[in-house]
């Protein structure tokens, strides 16, 4: 191997990963939980779901909600 093809490769060796760990998957979906003591109507789900819209924030995109109700009686 020449001197040329050596520098090249060592180059191309040190230029790579930084492409590579560039290119590894996101991690988890964020979950965002919902508590309630009553249950939420449509309207009031629809709105949430909308300011999450307006902020980016995109349901089974990148965010995941979680919505329970307080204590049953």
């Amino acid at each position: 191997m020449d001197r040329r093809t050596f520098v090249c490769a060592l180059t191309g060796g040190l230029l790579a990963p930084p492409f590579i760990a560039w290119a590894q998957p996101a991690g988890k979906v964020p979950r965002i939980g919902v508590l309630t003591s009553n249950p939420m109507t449509e309207e009031l789900q629809e709105s949430f779901r909308q300011g999450l819209r307006d902020h980016a924030y995109i349901e089974g995109k990148n965010i995941s909600v979680v919505a329970s109700r307080g204590r049953p009686e």
